[in-house]
């Protein structure tokens, strides 16, 4: 689904990373068997402070956070989103500019 809105909406200037949160030989053979269109980083345990602090108190994941122009939080979701409901949220920001 990620790929798909990156696909969509880079062009309208959205940006899609993903953040995981795992030791990196994993990441990298998750990568070469998923390919991924959008960026990926690598993030460790202080990550689990940052997701706390954009409304993640239990640091569950998938956790999703999207961020407008100015980086002000424009949605947070716990739990997995759908693709439709996500790339409704784009647009609508996207709209508002």
């Amino acid at each position: 689904a990620l790929n798909r809105i990156h696909r969509k909406m880079s062009s309208s200037g959205v940006e899609i990373i993903g953040i995981a949160i795992d030791q990196a030989r994993n990441v990298v053979d998750f990568l070469k068997t998923v390919p991924i269109a959008y960026s990926v980083v690598l993030g460790d345990s202080a990550l689990m402070d940052v997701m706390r602090r954009l409304g993640n108190p239990t640091g569950g994941l998938p956790f999703t956070v999207v961020l407008d122009r100015h980086g002000a939080v424009a949605e947070r979701r716990l739990g997995i989103i759908s693709e439709a409901a996500l790339e409704h949220r784009l647009s609508a920001l996207i709209g508002s500019a």
